[in-house]
């Protein structure tokens, strides 16, 4: 078994975000994957025995990034609505492939804003795939920690395929977005194209804050997660 030892950054340029300017020689003290201190190199005090020092002169850390509009499942690319189609366990690889890609960019959280549902094996119920994502790199440091959106919410109309959950009314609106809640969606995610151009696919009085009812209960949910 290997164990991890305290290290020391030393004499980098930090983008420290409450000023317009980087911070020069400036050192950093982590331990088992945990900022521990932020200090000037010039007095850094007492260190850890057994620390490993880098020179980690003419390098600038910088603050993890936050990606606000991914998909952590799709491939990207033109037929992407396409691609959600694939079989969950190439989705799943996918996810795999551009978790590596945010975590080497300096992506430490995501905001999944729409993912494919697919059969959960656990209990044979259909989710949204990057649900289990999210569960999977939880406790992955080589991982971004996700927020995620569960499946786009739609007028019938737009997208083929079965792609989108689809929703025509109020009700079924605020079926479809208390179903993803309950499913465990952080957030709830609304295609916004209609059937019609330069027309809102549901009017005024479709949407679920129209119906007092279970407004409290669809809001307090998305902000708890």
């Amino acid at each position: 078994m290997i164990v991890s030892r305290p290290t020391l950054y030393r004499d980098a340029a930090l983008a420290d975000p409450s000023g317009p300017s980087l911070r020069k020689e400036v050192s950093v003290l982590v331990d088992a994957g945990h900022v521990v201190w932020i200090r000037s190199s010039s007095d850094e005090g007492a260190l850890p025995p057994d620390v490993h020092v880098i020179d980690a002169g003419g390098s600038t850390i910088v603050p993890g990034m936050v990606d606000a509009h991914s998909h952590v499942t799709l491939p990207g690319g033109s037929h992407w609505i396409d691609r959600g189609a694939d079989p969950p366990e190439e989705l799943l690889e996918v996810a795999e492939h551009n978790g590596d890609l945010l975590g080497r960019a300096g992506v430490r959280w995501a905001r999944d804003v729409g993912s494919p549902l697919a059969v959960d094996p656990r209990d044979g119920q259909k989710r949204a795939l990057a649900l289990r994502v999210r569960e999977r790199w939880r406790l992955d440091p080589n991982r971004p920690r996700i927020r995620v959106a569960g499946t786009w919410i739609s007028h019938s109309g737009v997208i083929t395929g079965g792609l989108l959950i689809e929703a025509d009314d109020g009700p079924a609106l605020l079926k479809a977005a208390s179903t993803q809640l309950d499913d465990g969606a952080d957030f709830l995610k609304l295609y916004l194209d209609g059937p019609k151009k330069e027309e809102a696919p549901w009017s005024s009085g479709s949407t679920p804050e129209s119906i007092p009812s279970n407004t409290d209960s669809s809001s307090t949910q998305t902000r708890s997660r």
